[in-house]
């Protein structure tokens, strides 16, 4: 196995690439069309990102996979990397400053590596297992801890909603319940961002359904480098970036958090990440 602290080397370059492109092209005009739905948007800006992503893993490590959210899988031997050149695509279309390259590198289901790249503020966060996670900010490198909470009452939390809306709750009846319980949740639209933000201890905690795994893949690795556990919201399985959700922050905060989510849930019949007919 490669060491993770040269995996993350690769990634770091990797998501700068990217990032470079999308500096560069933040006041373009836009070619939008879409996805898996209406409101899922892709970019010729998406496009441009991922290849220069991906350029850079495939000169550094040209045996490995890629994962890519725009392009798909290559097949490779080993590790795996999971990259979405642009998180926040619909943030981006608009205008909105708030979105981020994201690469990691996953042996199976183990993340070795990940990196977060937000070109806007010029943040980028970091981990590699084993070493800890960190942060970048104007040249200067701070080691990132997990908040641990003092009580429900006081938790800033994040979450998202997916992009399918029709016949289904997609997180509404969840957001109700933790929102008259927390001092207050951020849907910021940018999944990468949330789980940079909760390992650097901006944010308590994050849950979510229905990400793609190139959206939880760096940020996982970075939580748990950052003391927190990254695990499913129903808790039943082991959490992968190919899981149907994701909550993430420190047990403390995920041991009180979690119980809110899952009676709202079960309140409303929806299984875990599961749309209802």
């Amino acid at each position: 196995m490669p060491e993770p602290s040269r995996l993350l080397e690769i990634a770091v370059e990797a998501a700068r690439a990217g990032g470079a492109v999308l500096s560069a092209r933040r006041d373009a005009a836009l070619e939008v069309a879409t996805k898996r739905g209406a409101l899922d948007l892709v970019t010729q800006v998406d496009r441009e990102a991922e290849r220069a992503v991906c350029d850079v893993l495939r000169t550094r490590r040209p045996d490995d996979g890629i994962l890519a959210e725009e392009s798909g899988r290559t097949e490779g031997t080993g590790i795996t990397w999971l990259v979405d050149p642009l998180d926040g695509t619909t943030n981006f279309t608009h205008r909105l400053p708030h979105y981020a390259v994201s690469v990691a590198a996953y042996e199976g289901g183990t993340g070795l590596a990940g990196a977060i790249y937000d070109p806007v503020r010029d943040e980028l966060f970091t981990a590699a297992r084993g070493a800890g996670a960190f942060a970048v900010v104007a040249g200067r490198r701070r080691r990132l801890h997990v908040a641990r909470p003092e009580r429900v009452e006081r938790m800033l939390v994040a979450t998202g909603f997916a992009y399918r809306k029709h016949g289904e709750t997609v997180n509404v009846r969840e957001f109700a319940a933790v929102l008259g319980r927390v001092q207050g949740i951020r849907r910021a639209g940018a999944a990468t961002l949330d789980l940079a933000y909760v390992a650097a201890g901006r944010l308590d905690g994050f849950w979510e359904y229905r990400l793609g795994p190139w959206d939880m893949a760096a940020g996982a690795v970075l939580v748990r480098e950052a003391g927190g556990v990254v695990v499913r919201v129903d808790g039943d399985d082991p959490w992968d970036p190919f899981a149907p959700s994701v909550a993430a922050g420190h047990p403390e905060t995920l041991a009180r958090l979690l119980p809110i989510v899952r009676a709202a849930r079960r309140a409303g019949g929806e299984p875990d990440g599961t749309p209802l007919p």
